[in-house]
């Protein structure tokens, strides 16, 4: 079975969007990518790279989308390899995603085009530079170079891949949301892949920034993964058989979902890093027993500074909380987060320019999403 490493990794990175909310061009591709929609997002990267054919990143994810689309071979490894010319001369230490990556697409794409030779190189730069710690990856590596003089087997195998993952013709377009932007950094753990066969789940979502699993309306038991490319991916399920996941996948799509598709998550370059925590709260966050929002102003080591303490003159309702060796400084206790944000904005006005919402359950601290989630779900 498929059990996960238990140790932290915090280099999960969160990608951009522009300062009014909306995508870059450069985002879109990758959800795209993430949702098995290659072909538009190889549109999409054509046009960045007529633009500005120097952006690594432009060469990098568009030979990515031709190796994946079994496109054509030999202008993905022209791409891939301009995209390590960057990474090379900049000597750049790879952490999850591009640059290190590029390689491994590298020895793909040089394997099924019959480049046995480049593939090798590949590989050993791959190995040097790989820091993910999944042997997986060189393990895959490997075994395409091992195929490199097969090509009768290797092109059987793509077309099972193909077939397992819907095909061209027939995948199953995925909903593509956008979460609020959120300044926590993301933990993450590897995942161990003890088998090699297919475990079949259903992928519900794919965004730019995460979300806490609570957020996904009506189902329970989503998992959260980074693909190599930062985009986020939920799924429910790990089942031995496909028709398993149909019947899973007719009863999420009864629940909302239309466009959730089947996927394999024994595959590690897609669902290679679990996702457990998004800042100081774990991802499966839970709200048990009733909810209220408070404002808070500040948050301190040590004693609080003296120019804090004309603050009990000033503010009703000022509380403090300890939190490890915090203090932190919050005002109000309101059942509603649209009573809070007009607390925060009048506290605001008189000074506390940094004032923000935050959100407990009793006495312990919930992330102010998966409040107001749980909140509209009771009022229902």
């Amino acid at each position: 079975m498929r059990t996960a490493k238990q140790f932290g990794d915090a280099n999960a990175r969160q990608l951009t969007t522009s300062t009014d909310g909306t995508l870059s061009k450069l985002d879109e591709s990758k959800l795209l990518i993430a949702n098995n929609r290659v072909s538009e997002a190889i549109g999409i990267l054509r046009e960045l790279h007529a633009a500005q054919p120097d952006v690594p990143e432009h060469n990098y994810f568009l030979g990515v989308c031709l190796v994946r689309s079994n496109g054509n071979l030999e202008e993905a490894i022209r791409f891939l390899n301009a995209a390590t010319e960057y990474y090379n001369s900049n000597d750049i230490d790879p952490g999850m995603g591009e640059p290190e990556f590029v390689w491994f697409y590298l020895v793909v794409a040089n394997s099924q085009a019959g480049h046995c030779r480049q593939a090798i190189e590949a590989m050993e730069r791959f190995r040097v530079v790989y820091s993910g710690g999944d042997v997986f990856y060189v393990d895959e590596g490997f075994r395409w170079m091992d195929l490199c003089e097969e090509p009768e087997q290797m092109a059987a195998m793509i077309k099972v891949n193909k077939q397992e993952n819907g095909g061209v013709a027939n995948y199953i377009k995925q909903r593509l949301t956008v979460a609020d932007a959120d300044p926590f950094q993301v933990t993450t753990r590897p995942v161990e892949f003890s088998t090699a066969s297919v475990l079949y789940g259903v992928q519900v979502g794919a965004q730019i920034n995460p979300s806490f699993t609570a957020e996904f309306k009506n189902l329970k038991n989503v998992e959260a993964f980074v693909d190599e490319n930062g985009v986020y991916r939920y799924v429910i399920g790990n089942l031995v058989f496909r028709s398993q996941a149909e019947r899973l996948l007719a009863a999420v799509r009864n629940s909302g979902y239309p466009d959730a598709f089947i996927v394999d998550i024994n595959n590690p370059v897609i669902f290679g890093k679990e996702v457990t925590a998004i800042g100081k709260f774990s991802v499966d966050e839970k709200i048990q027993g009733e909810v209220e929002f408070r404002v808070q102003i500040g948050a301190f080591a040590e004693k609080i500074p003296d120019e804090f303490i004309n603050v009990y003159l000033q503010v009703d309702g000022l509380e403090e909380i300890r939190d490890g060796r915090l203090t932190t400084l919050t005002v109000g206790h309101f059942s509603t987060y649209k009573k809070a944000l007009k607390e925060r904005d009048l506290l605001r006005k008189v000074g506390f320019t940094d004032a923000f919402i935050t959100a407990f359950s009793g006495s312990r601290r919930v992330p102010v999403r998966v409040a107001n989630k749980f909140l509209e779900e009771k009022r229902r």
